[in-house]
């Protein structure tokens, strides 16, 4: 890729508001991979789990609802959601309507525009560490 293209390349994304661009490891050969990150304080979006589920998050005024799915489409387990939100702590209840029907306390805590980490549990809820799609572990 001569720098012409670079300068190209990267202007289409740097129009983009909000976002940030990440290099991830380019392959052996071919162009490098470029990962969009939307940081935000607000929790609407898409989230993974450490425990391979994905959280479909939306925060309405200061409630936070989401569904959660295992990695198999949520065919193992699928939860809801709902807490309440103080600052960046989120405290709430989870219970599952697919899989081992488990149910408890869930608190949470945003450390940065892109990572949720977990705060207090019960019930045997596994998750623990949360990152937006799209931005780095």
């Amino acid at each position: 890729m001569n720098q012409i293209s670079k300068i190209v390349t990267l202007s289409a994304f740097t129009a983009l508001s909000g976002a940030a661009l990440l290099p991830a490891a380019a392959p052996a050969q071919g162009p490098p991979i470029i990962l969009l990150c939307k940081s935000s304080a607000n929790l609407t979006g898409r989230w993974v789990g450490n425990d391979g589920g994905t959280y479909r998050v939306r925060e309405v005024g200061n409630t936070v609802w989401w569904v959660g799915m295992s990695g198999d489409d949520g065919k193992s387990w699928t939860h809801a959601y709902r807490g309440l939100r103080a600052g960046g702590n989120v405290s709430g209840r989870w219970a599952d309507v697919n899989g081992p029907m488990g149910s408890g306390v869930l608190n949470v805590r945003q450390t940065d525009g892109t990572h949720l980490v977990r705060t207090a549990v019960s019930g045997g809820f596994s998750g623990s560490r949360w990152h937006r799609f799209g931005c780095p572990k």
